[in-house]
């Protein structure tokens, strides 16, 4: 049988080569997925079971339950002064993922050329790569001790074969929060060139400073705009990865085709998923604000452990859930993380999964109890000594 010469170059997951390695030990230390320790609440849950009871079980509309559209419609109003039309410029699709491959198809072809700021999770490039575009990394750069976006490396990074911009904040990787000023020089250099803007707000109402929800893009665009495409998901928010559910606002023009093409890849996101999502959305507000307490004390525990450390270097996340530091000394991520969870049952991301500005990092995801935390932090220090002397 013969494999497509597409599905061959795109590389595996790192994140997940771990992740395989791991599942053949015991008493690992599981700091490496990017996912809450935090159960889906139980009120969440109860609304699922009744959605069973009430026979939620046939087919949806490609864009997903109209109720469901129209109660995240109103929250988005809420969180950020913005209006999407419910029922043409809100799509329901089946998990963020589902949305970023949805967006990248409808916004570039074969062998154009999309700018990614990098660090970023794997899955842009890899779908920018399943695409036959050409993925073109321009990497953060770091100012007084926060990452921020290099616009002049953005601008000579843009060539006639450009057609995309891809941007996740808040960031996960590194946990960097871009500014609503930053977001609009995004945007306008996006129109300014006729390309499309994909940018994942994921991890917005997962931030440590200032207005929570973080203000999303859309309020830099007076009404929905082609150049604009934003993700997000209920995953991160309400502890609901394994539920498979996200969303995408754009123009009515954008939405129209990416609802049309989640027919021919999963039809819709799951019915029961669905339901449970409007009760999350009306009353998840309690739960969002214990969940951003915890990670805010975990992400200082581990701050101030990793800051005194040494050979590492640790800028302090903003938002998200991960601490990103740089080991000095190190220039394999991968074989490092391979060897700290074969020696120590610490496992963590290697940078080099999140690209070319990753290497010489590891990514911990610090939504998990200071019970783990802790003792993953002690035997992490006593490997970077016994490694890095």
């Amino acid at each position: 049988m013969g494999i497509s010469r597409r599905a061959v170059q795109v590389p595996p997951s790192s994140i997940r080569e771990i992740y395989d390695l791991s599942s053949k030990m015991e008493g690992v230390y599981r700091l490496f997925l990017g996912e809450s320790n935090i159960g889906t609440p139980d009120f969440i849950k109860k609304a699922a079971k009744k959605a069973l009871d009430e026979d939620y079980v046939f087919y949806t509309a490609n864009a997903g339950y109209l109720d469901l559209r129209q109660t995240l419609s109103e929250k988005i109003r809420e969180w950020h002064q913005v209006y999407y039309d419910p029922q043409t410029e809100i799509a329901i699709t089946a998990g963020g993922v589902m949305g970023i491959h949805l967006a990248i198809y409808t916004a570039i072809d074969p062998g154009e050329k999309a700018i990614l700021i990098s660090p970023a999770w794997p899955n842009f490039k890899a779908v920018i790569e399943m695409v036959g575009a050409i993925p073109v990394e321009v990497p953060l750069t770091q100012l007084n001790r926060r990452y921020s976006l290099d616009f002049d490396r953005i601008l000579e990074a843009i060539d006639n074969k450009t057609k995309l911009i891809v941007c996740n904040s808040p960031s996960n990787p590194t946990g960097w929060v871009a500014t609503l000023e930053e977001k609009e020089k995004l945007y306008q250099i996006a129109v300014t060139h006729g390309l499309t803007l994909v940018f994942d707000e994921v991890y917005e109402h997962l931030v440590f400073t200032g207005k929570r929800p973080v203000p999303s893009i859309a309020k830099v665009v007076s009404e929905p705009s082609e150049n604009l495409i934003i993700l997000n998901s209920l995953s991160k928010t309400y502890s609901m990865t394994g539920w498979r559910l996200g969303y995408v606002l754009s123009h009515h023009k954008v939405i129209s085709q990416i609802s049309k093409l989640q027919e021919f890849t999963v039809s819709h996101a799951t019915s029961i998923a669905q339901r449970a999502a409007i009760t999350a959305l009306r009353e998840g507000e309690g739960f969002i604000q214990q969940s951003v307490e915890i990670y805010r004390k975990n992400r200082d525990l581990v701050f101030r452990r990793l800051a005194d450390m040494e050979n590492v270097d640790i800028i302090i996340p903003e938002g998200a859930f991960y601490a990103f530091p740089r080991i000095r000394g190190m220039s394999d991520s991968l074989e490092f993380c391979k060897k700290l969870l074969l020696t120590k049952k610490v496992g963590l991301a290697p940078g080099s999964a999140f690209g070319e500005g990753g290497e010489g990092h590891v990514r911990i995801c610090f939504a998990a109890e200071e019970s783990l935390l802790k003792p993953a932090l002690d035997k992490f220090e006593e490997f970077l000594k016994e490694t890095l002397k």
